[in-house]
């Protein structure tokens, strides 16, 4: 599991320790959704594949979610719009 997850990984430089808990859950996360989705499936896939595939599917959501939402605005930008 180590070594999988080294290869690919979302781990960045960091001094706190909480954030080096949170890359090495989603290094984790990944993974086992990977070999999750091959055994329900029986797709044969590309780690990297999955990877990026993943991470077009969560994002489209987002982006979804982010275009149907109203923007919030707080109150020093209608002060910047007022001048």
């Amino acid at each position: 599991m180590d070594q999988m997850g080294r290869k690919y990984s979302v781990k960045l430089e960091s001094r706190r320790w909480p954030v080096h808990v949170s890359f090495n859950v989603l290094d984790l996360a990944y993974i086992n959704a990977w070999i999750f989705y091959k055994e329900v499936t029986g797709r044969e896939i590309k780690r990297r594949k999955f990877i990026l595939e993943l991470c077009l599917e969560l994002r489209a959501v987002h982006m979804a979610n982010r275009n149907t939402k109203p923007h919030m605005v707080s109150a020093g930008d209608e002060e910047m719009e007022k001048s």
